[in-house]
Protein backbone atom coordinates (compact mmCIF):
# COMPACT_ATOMS: atom_id res chain seq x y z
CA UNK A 1 0.00 0.00 0.00
CA UNK A 2 3.20 2.24 -0.68
CA UNK A 3 2.80 5.72 -2.54
CA UNK A 4 3.01 4.90 -6.44
CA UNK A 5 5.92 6.43 -7.38
CA UNK A 6 4.87 7.57 -11.15
CA UNK A 7 1.03 9.35 -9.69
CA UNK A 8 3.79 11.27 -6.57
CA UNK A 9 5.58 12.36 -9.94
CA UNK A 10 3.12 13.50 -11.62
CA UNK A 11 2.07 15.56 -8.60
CA UNK A 12 4.76 17.07 -8.07
CA UNK A 13 4.42 18.65 -11.68
CA UNK A 14 0.94 19.33 -11.47
CA UNK A 15 2.28 21.50 -8.62
CA UNK A 16 5.04 23.23 -10.40
CA UNK A 17 3.39 23.65 -13.58
CA UNK A 18 -0.53 24.16 -12.49
CA UNK A 19 -2.62 27.08 -11.57
CA UNK A 20 -1.24 26.62 -7.95
CA UNK A 21 2.12 26.56 -8.65
CA UNK A 22 3.52 30.00 -6.99
CA UNK A 23 1.11 29.07 -3.77
CA UNK A 24 3.35 25.91 -3.42
CA UNK A 25 6.73 27.27 -4.24
CA UNK A 26 5.81 29.78 -1.34
CA UNK A 27 5.61 26.57 0.74
CA UNK A 28 8.54 25.27 -0.27
CA UNK A 29 10.21 28.31 0.68
CA UNK A 30 8.55 28.71 3.86
CA UNK A 31 10.01 25.25 4.46
CA UNK A 32 12.99 26.20 4.56
CA UNK A 33 12.22 29.54 6.60
CA UNK A 34 10.58 26.73 9.35
CA UNK A 35 13.85 24.40 9.10
CA UNK A 36 16.12 27.34 9.86
CA UNK A 37 13.57 28.65 12.58
CA UNK A 38 14.69 26.01 14.60
CA UNK A 39 17.75 28.03 15.34
CA UNK A 40 16.26 30.93 16.80
CA UNK A 41 15.86 31.26 21.03
CA UNK A 42 13.89 33.21 23.18
CA UNK A 43 16.84 35.85 23.91
CA UNK A 44 17.17 36.72 20.37
CA UNK A 45 13.57 37.05 19.73
CA UNK A 46 12.71 38.92 22.73
CA UNK A 47 9.75 36.40 22.97
CA UNK A 48 9.19 34.10 25.77
CA UNK A 49 8.74 30.29 25.12
CA UNK A 50 9.60 31.06 21.84
CA UNK A 51 9.84 27.06 21.48
CA UNK A 52 5.85 27.38 21.70
CA UNK A 53 5.35 29.46 18.65
CA UNK A 54 7.81 27.76 16.46
CA UNK A 55 6.23 24.07 17.98
CA UNK A 56 2.66 26.06 16.09
CA UNK A 57 4.48 27.08 13.07
CA UNK A 58 5.99 23.62 12.08
CA UNK A 59 2.37 21.87 12.72
CA UNK A 60 0.45 24.84 10.91
CA UNK A 61 2.77 24.87 7.62
CA UNK A 62 3.33 20.59 7.62
CA UNK A 63 -0.61 21.08 7.80
CA UNK A 64 -1.32 22.92 5.07
CA UNK A 65 1.24 20.74 2.89
CA UNK A 66 -0.49 17.74 4.35
CA UNK A 67 -3.61 18.88 2.91
CA UNK A 68 -2.57 20.18 0.24
CA UNK A 69 -0.24 17.09 -0.80
CA UNK A 70 -2.30 14.50 0.86
CA UNK A 71 -0.73 11.66 3.06
CA UNK A 72 0.77 8.68 2.51
CA UNK A 73 -2.36 5.40 3.03
CA UNK A 74 0.43 3.23 5.06
CA UNK A 75 2.49 5.73 6.89
CA UNK A 76 -1.33 7.22 8.32
CA UNK A 77 -2.35 4.51 10.32
CA UNK A 78 1.25 4.68 12.75
CA UNK A 79 -0.62 8.27 13.75
CA UNK A 80 -4.37 6.53 14.21
CA UNK A 81 -2.58 3.70 16.41
CA UNK A 82 -0.57 6.63 18.38
CA UNK A 83 -3.82 8.36 18.96
CA UNK A 84 -5.72 5.74 19.89
CA UNK A 85 -2.83 4.64 22.54
CA UNK A 86 -3.25 8.05 24.25
CA UNK A 87 -7.17 8.22 24.52
CA UNK A 88 -6.83 4.09 26.05
CA UNK A 89 -4.46 5.21 27.89
CA UNK A 90 -6.16 8.20 29.35
CA UNK A 91 -9.53 6.84 30.08
CA UNK A 92 -8.70 3.45 31.13
CA UNK A 93 -6.16 5.17 33.63
CA UNK A 94 -7.03 5.29 37.62
CA UNK A 95 -3.99 8.05 38.38
CA UNK A 96 -4.51 10.02 35.90
CA UNK A 97 -3.17 13.99 36.69
CA UNK A 98 -4.15 15.85 33.85
CA UNK A 99 -7.04 16.79 32.04
CA UNK A 100 -8.28 16.16 28.52
CA UNK A 101 -7.12 19.82 27.21
CA UNK A 102 -3.84 19.00 28.55
CA UNK A 103 -3.71 15.54 26.49
CA UNK A 104 -4.70 16.84 23.31
CA UNK A 105 -2.29 20.30 23.14
CA UNK A 106 0.39 17.39 24.33
CA UNK A 107 -0.93 15.12 21.46
CA UNK A 108 -0.81 18.29 19.02
CA UNK A 109 2.88 19.02 20.17
CA UNK A 110 3.65 15.05 18.96
CA UNK A 111 1.91 15.09 16.12
CA UNK A 112 4.97 17.44 14.54
CA UNK A 113 6.48 13.92 14.32
CA UNK A 114 3.35 11.83 12.95
CA UNK A 115 2.16 14.76 10.57
CA UNK A 116 5.55 14.71 8.78
CA UNK A 117 6.13 11.22 8.34
CA UNK A 118 2.99 11.25 6.63
CA UNK A 119 3.30 13.42 4.29
CA UNK A 120 2.80 12.49 0.38
CA UNK A 121 4.98 15.25 -0.82
CA UNK A 122 8.84 13.92 -2.07
CA UNK A 123 9.47 17.09 -3.98
CA UNK A 124 8.92 18.96 -0.30
CA UNK A 125 10.62 15.93 1.73
CA UNK A 126 13.71 16.37 -0.57
CA UNK A 127 13.52 19.90 0.09
CA UNK A 128 14.09 19.82 3.93
CA UNK A 129 16.51 16.96 3.90
CA UNK A 130 18.71 18.93 1.48
CA UNK A 131 18.27 22.32 3.97
CA UNK A 132 18.83 20.02 6.79
CA UNK A 133 22.05 18.61 5.41
CA UNK A 134 24.25 22.05 5.86
CA UNK A 135 21.60 23.85 8.48
CA UNK A 136 24.29 23.38 11.37
CA UNK A 137 26.64 25.31 9.46
CA UNK A 138 24.38 27.61 8.40
CA UNK A 139 23.05 28.33 11.93
CA UNK A 140 27.05 28.60 13.13
CA UNK A 141 27.66 31.14 10.59
CA UNK A 142 24.70 32.99 11.31
CA UNK A 143 25.25 33.11 14.86
CA UNK A 144 29.12 33.89 14.61
CA UNK A 145 27.99 37.26 12.58
CA UNK A 146 25.03 38.06 15.29
CA UNK A 147 27.58 37.49 18.22
CA UNK A 148 30.15 40.24 16.50
CA UNK A 149 27.57 43.01 16.95
CA UNK A 150 25.19 41.41 20.03
CA UNK A 151 25.37 39.16 22.90
CA UNK A 152 23.57 36.31 20.58
CA UNK A 153 24.80 33.01 22.32
CA UNK A 154 27.93 31.35 19.85
CA UNK A 155 29.01 29.45 22.86
CA UNK A 156 28.51 28.65 26.52
CA UNK A 157 31.23 27.78 29.81
CA UNK A 158 28.86 25.22 31.87
CA UNK A 159 29.42 25.32 36.10
CA UNK A 160 32.15 21.78 35.05
CA UNK A 161 34.55 24.40 32.80
CA UNK A 162 33.51 22.75 29.81
CA UNK A 163 33.19 25.03 26.07
CA UNK A 164 30.18 24.01 24.88
CA UNK A 165 28.88 25.78 21.00
CA UNK A 166 25.34 26.86 21.15
CA UNK A 167 24.95 28.58 17.95
CA UNK A 168 22.39 30.89 19.05
CA UNK A 169 20.26 28.13 20.51
CA UNK A 170 20.55 25.06 23.64
CA UNK A 171 23.82 23.29 22.96
CA UNK A 172 21.96 19.86 23.48
CA UNK A 173 19.64 20.92 20.99
CA UNK A 174 22.48 22.38 18.12
CA UNK A 175 23.50 18.62 19.01
CA UNK A 176 19.87 16.86 17.63
CA UNK A 177 20.45 18.77 14.56
CA UNK A 178 23.77 18.09 13.78
CA UNK A 179 22.80 14.16 14.91
CA UNK A 180 20.21 13.83 12.01
CA UNK A 181 22.54 16.12 9.38
CA UNK A 182 25.49 13.33 9.93
CA UNK A 183 22.52 10.66 9.30
CA UNK A 184 21.44 12.10 6.35
CA UNK A 185 25.20 12.25 4.83
CA UNK A 186 26.03 8.62 6.00
CA UNK A 187 22.57 7.78 3.94
CA UNK A 188 23.11 9.78 0.79
CA UNK A 189 26.65 8.45 0.71
CA UNK A 190 25.55 5.15 0.77
CA UNK A 191 23.06 5.56 -1.86
CA UNK A 192 25.21 7.24 -3.97
CA UNK A 193 28.60 5.29 -3.42
CA UNK A 194 29.85 8.66 -2.54
CA UNK A 195 31.29 9.76 0.95
CA UNK A 196 31.09 13.60 1.51
CA UNK A 197 33.84 13.00 4.13
CA UNK A 198 34.80 16.66 4.32
CA UNK A 199 31.53 17.88 5.20
CA UNK A 200 30.64 14.86 7.63
CA UNK A 201 34.24 15.55 9.75
CA UNK A 202 33.15 19.06 9.70
CA UNK A 203 29.43 18.10 11.30
CA UNK A 204 32.13 15.89 13.95
CA UNK A 205 34.10 18.68 15.25
CA UNK A 206 30.76 20.61 15.71
CA UNK A 207 29.28 17.78 17.63
CA UNK A 208 32.42 17.19 19.72
CA UNK A 209 32.39 21.06 20.61
CA UNK A 210 28.50 21.22 21.87
CA UNK A 211 29.89 18.86 24.38
CA UNK A 212 26.69 16.73 23.86
CA UNK A 213 27.75 13.10 24.72
CA UNK A 214 24.58 11.11 23.62
CA UNK A 215 24.59 12.72 19.92
CA UNK A 216 27.80 11.51 19.75
CA UNK A 217 27.77 8.65 20.75
CA UNK A 218 24.33 7.72 18.07
CA UNK A 219 26.41 9.53 15.47
CA UNK A 220 29.60 7.41 15.70
CA UNK A 221 27.13 4.20 15.91
CA UNK A 222 25.46 4.85 12.70
CA UNK A 223 28.46 6.20 11.02
CA UNK A 224 29.87 2.68 11.32
CA UNK A 225 27.41 2.10 8.17
CA UNK A 226 30.39 3.71 5.94
CA UNK A 227 32.74 0.53 7.07
CA UNK A 228 32.02 -0.95 3.26
CA UNK A 229 32.57 2.07 1.83
CA UNK A 230 36.07 1.78 3.27
CA UNK A 231 37.95 1.68 -0.30
CA UNK A 232 35.99 4.70 -1.20
CA UNK A 233 38.49 7.20 -3.39
CA UNK A 234 37.00 9.79 -0.91
CA UNK A 235 37.95 8.16 2.29
CA UNK A 236 40.94 6.75 1.37
CA UNK A 237 42.29 10.39 0.01
CA UNK A 238 41.38 11.72 3.47
CA UNK A 239 43.26 8.87 5.15
CA UNK A 240 46.43 9.90 3.55
CA UNK A 241 46.16 13.78 3.92
CA UNK A 242 43.99 14.72 6.60
CA UNK A 243 43.60 11.72 9.05
CA UNK A 244 46.13 12.90 11.45
CA UNK A 245 45.53 16.25 11.97
CA UNK A 246 41.75 15.50 12.50
CA UNK A 247 42.59 13.06 15.02
CA UNK A 248 44.45 15.55 17.24
CA UNK A 249 41.35 17.95 16.75
CA UNK A 250 39.29 15.25 17.92
CA UNK A 251 41.38 13.85 20.74
CA UNK A 252 41.76 17.46 21.99
CA UNK A 253 37.44 17.98 22.20
CA UNK A 254 37.12 14.51 23.51
CA UNK A 255 39.28 16.28 26.77
CA UNK A 256 36.83 18.62 27.28
CA UNK A 257 34.00 16.33 26.61
CA UNK A 258 35.30 14.59 29.89
CA UNK A 259 35.40 17.97 31.97
CA UNK A 260 31.37 17.59 31.48
CA UNK A 261 31.09 13.32 32.33
CA UNK A 262 33.89 13.46 35.67
CA UNK A 263 33.28 15.59 38.27
CA UNK A 264 36.07 15.68 41.20
CA UNK A 265 32.95 16.21 43.91
CA UNK A 266 30.45 13.45 41.87
CA UNK A 267 32.07 9.42 41.98
CA UNK A 268 30.72 8.02 38.44
CA UNK A 269 29.92 9.24 35.51
CA UNK A 270 27.97 12.69 35.75
CA UNK A 271 24.81 12.19 33.51
CA UNK A 272 24.10 16.24 34.25
CA UNK A 273 21.48 15.04 36.86
CA UNK A 274 19.57 12.58 34.42
CA UNK A 275 19.85 9.93 37.01
CA UNK A 276 18.32 11.98 39.69
CA UNK A 277 14.97 12.85 37.63
CA UNK A 278 14.85 8.85 36.24
CA UNK A 279 15.14 7.64 39.94
CA UNK A 280 12.45 10.74 41.47
CA UNK A 281 9.83 9.97 38.72
CA UNK A 282 10.16 5.77 38.52
CA UNK A 283 9.50 5.95 42.60
CA UNK A 284 6.51 8.20 42.25
CA UNK A 285 3.77 5.42 41.68
CA UNK A 286 3.15 3.54 44.58
CA UNK A 287 0.99 0.96 42.22
CA UNK A 288 2.25 -0.51 39.53
CA UNK A 289 1.69 1.72 36.18
CA UNK A 290 -0.75 0.15 33.74
CA UNK A 291 -1.99 3.33 31.86
CA UNK A 292 0.35 6.49 33.24
CA UNK A 293 -1.11 9.72 34.10
CA UNK A 294 -2.06 11.02 30.81
CA UNK A 295 -0.11 12.53 28.03
CA UNK A 296 2.39 15.14 29.08
CA UNK A 297 2.05 14.79 32.54
CA UNK A 298 5.43 14.21 33.08
CA UNK A 299 6.38 17.64 32.70
CA UNK A 300 4.51 18.71 35.78
CA UNK A 301 6.07 15.61 37.73
CA UNK A 302 9.33 17.71 38.76
CA UNK A 303 7.38 21.02 39.37
CA UNK A 304 8.18 22.73 42.65
CA UNK A 305 10.73 20.18 43.46
CA UNK A 306 13.91 21.23 45.27
CA UNK A 307 17.09 19.41 45.61
CA UNK A 308 19.72 18.07 42.56
CA UNK A 309 18.22 20.55 40.57
CA UNK A 310 15.48 18.71 40.27
CA UNK A 311 12.64 20.97 39.04
CA UNK A 312 15.02 22.28 35.69
CA UNK A 313 14.13 19.02 34.21
CA UNK A 314 10.64 19.37 32.87
CA UNK A 315 11.22 15.85 30.68
CA UNK A 316 13.28 13.35 31.84
CA UNK A 317 15.78 13.03 28.77
CA UNK A 318 14.64 9.60 28.43
CA UNK A 319 11.73 8.30 26.37
CA UNK A 320 11.28 4.94 27.89
CA UNK A 321 11.00 6.69 31.46
CA UNK A 322 8.67 9.63 29.90
CA UNK A 323 6.17 7.70 28.34
CA UNK A 324 6.34 4.94 30.53
CA UNK A 325 5.41 7.50 33.53
CA UNK A 326 2.91 9.07 30.68
CA UNK A 327 1.37 6.31 28.69
CA UNK A 328 2.27 3.41 31.42
CA UNK A 329 3.82 -0.10 30.92
CA UNK A 330 0.57 -0.81 28.39
CA UNK A 331 0.86 2.24 26.77
CA UNK A 332 4.64 2.43 26.24
CA UNK A 333 5.14 -0.75 24.92
CA UNK A 334 2.51 0.10 22.48
CA UNK A 335 4.06 3.21 21.84
CA UNK A 336 7.16 1.29 20.71
CA UNK A 337 5.91 -1.31 18.95
CA UNK A 338 4.54 1.80 16.97
CA UNK A 339 7.85 2.84 16.58
CA UNK A 340 9.19 -0.03 15.50
CA UNK A 341 6.74 -0.58 12.75
CA UNK A 342 7.67 2.57 11.59
CA UNK A 343 11.38 2.18 11.24
CA UNK A 344 10.63 -0.93 9.86
CA UNK A 345 8.50 -0.03 6.82
CA UNK A 346 11.12 3.42 6.49
CA UNK A 347 14.50 1.99 7.27
CA UNK A 348 14.22 -2.24 7.42
CA UNK A 349 13.21 -2.34 3.50
CA UNK A 350 15.58 -0.60 2.13
CA UNK A 351 17.74 -2.23 -0.61
CA UNK A 352 21.03 -4.81 0.65
CA UNK A 353 22.97 -2.22 0.29
CA UNK A 354 22.20 -0.43 3.19
CA UNK A 355 22.32 -4.03 5.73
CA UNK A 356 24.76 -2.14 7.50
CA UNK A 357 22.82 1.41 8.00
CA UNK A 358 19.06 -0.82 8.90
CA UNK A 359 21.23 -1.64 11.75
CA UNK A 360 23.19 0.80 13.11
CA UNK A 361 20.55 3.36 12.32
CA UNK A 362 17.79 1.74 14.11
CA UNK A 363 20.40 1.41 17.15
CA UNK A 364 21.94 4.73 17.09
CA UNK A 365 18.03 5.69 17.87
CA UNK A 366 17.07 3.46 20.31
CA UNK A 367 20.24 4.09 21.91
CA UNK A 368 19.47 8.30 21.72
CA UNK A 369 16.26 6.86 23.37
CA UNK A 370 18.15 6.66 26.67
CA UNK A 371 19.08 9.91 27.06
CA UNK A 372 17.28 12.93 25.16
CA UNK A 373 13.77 13.47 23.88
CA UNK A 374 13.78 11.83 20.55
CA UNK A 375 9.92 12.24 19.90
CA UNK A 376 9.13 15.04 22.45
CA UNK A 377 10.67 17.85 21.27
CA UNK A 378 10.69 19.61 17.78
CA UNK A 379 14.37 20.19 17.49
CA UNK A 380 14.40 15.82 16.71
CA UNK A 381 11.20 14.85 16.30
CA UNK A 382 10.72 16.75 13.26
CA UNK A 383 14.30 16.38 11.40
CA UNK A 384 13.79 12.65 11.95
CA UNK A 385 9.96 12.51 10.55
CA UNK A 386 11.74 14.19 7.50
CA UNK A 387 14.32 11.57 7.52
CA UNK A 388 12.37 8.25 7.87
CA UNK A 389 10.18 10.15 5.21
CA UNK A 390 13.24 10.79 2.82
CA UNK A 391 14.26 7.76 3.05
CA UNK A 392 11.09 5.82 2.83
CA UNK A 393 10.50 7.92 -0.53
CA UNK A 394 14.16 6.75 -1.69
CA UNK A 395 12.54 3.23 -1.54
CA UNK A 396 10.11 3.77 -3.30
CA UNK A 397 12.42 5.78 -6.93
CA UNK A 398 13.14 3.03 -8.66
CA UNK A 399 16.76 3.11 -10.12
CA UNK A 400 18.38 4.84 -7.04
CA UNK A 401 19.76 1.90 -5.44
CA UNK A 402 17.38 1.76 -2.37
CA UNK A 403 14.37 0.27 -3.42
Amino acid sequence: MGVNNSKLNNQVVVYLQGPGAVRIKLLYLVSLFLVFALGVNSKFTGVNNVEVFQKVFILAVSLIIFFLSGFNRLLIWNYVFFILIVFLTFFLSTIGVVDILFVIYSLASMSIFYVNLSLNNAFYIKQVVLALKVLPISMLAFSFLLSLFSSYPLYIVEYTGAFRLASGIDPALYAFLIFYSIVIVVFDSIKTNRVEIRLLTLLFVLLLLTGSRGPLLASLIVTLSLVPLRKNPEIRSFIKIGAIPVFIVFVYLLGNMMLRSMLEDEPGFNLSGRNFAWEFMISSFDSINLFGRGLGSVTLATVGIGGNNLSAFIAPHNEYVRFWYDLGWIGSCLFFVNILIILYLCVFKLSGRFAFFRVLFCIGILFFCFFDNVFSTHHSAFPLAVFLKYAYDSRLNKGNGCE
